[in-house]
């Protein structure tokens, strides 16, 4: 229904931010069936202008990070955290190599790696195929739960949304297609 809200009612990324500032509301988070605590959630809201902007709802409060660059997230750390991290890699500022675990840490920064220093697509067949090949780089292999770190957990779907033709491609782990 957060998603649904944002679709229904704004059509670029600015607005929808913009009207956080006049319309504000509040989210109630479910908790985890599992283990009782209270969910994490994270949107990130993109228009076919570029605009992009990650929502993140922890501890009951609201926090937006609104710039056309944040095009990658994870589950965790925090969308704060994980940008502080990323300023101590090649690439963003810092000087470390690019991270390998399944952490969704690294993932996140190998993520935002590939990302920025991927080649101009020739075409939208092209651009879903490199963007796809960055997720799935990125995924947390299918398998590897761990029931006592739930952020560190199989990645079991991935979507591209072609904002401007207005197609969603959907890729499952249990199943060869794309769809």
């Amino acid at each position: 229904l957060w998603a649904q809200y944002y679709l229904d009612n704004f059509a670029t990324v600015a607005e929808a931010v913009k009207a956080l500032d006049t319309r504000p509301y509040q989210l109630l988070m479910a908790t985890d069936p599992n283990s009782g605590k209270p969910g994490t959630l994270h949107l990130a809201l993109n228009d076919a202008a570029g605009d992009s902007a990650v929502l993140e709802c922890i501890d009951g409060k609201l926090k937006v990070y609104h710039d056309r660059n944040h095009v990658v997230m994870t589950n965790q750390p925090t969308f704060d955290k994980q940008l502080e991290q990323l300023r101590q890699y090649r690439g963003f500022g810092g000087d470390k190599k690019l991270p390998g675990t399944h952490e969704p840490a690294d993932r996140f920064v190998r993520g935002a790696y590939y990302v920025k220093n991927l080649p101009k697509p020739k075409s939208d067949r092209e651009a879903v195929a490199a963007l796809m090949s960055v997720m799935r780089n990125v995924s947390a292999p299918f398998g590897v739960a761990d029931p006592d770190r739930p952020n560190v957990s199989t990645t079991i779907w991935r979507t591209v949304t072609d904002l401007t033709n207005g197609v969603l491609y959907y890729d499952s782990v249990f199943s060869p297609q794309v769809f």
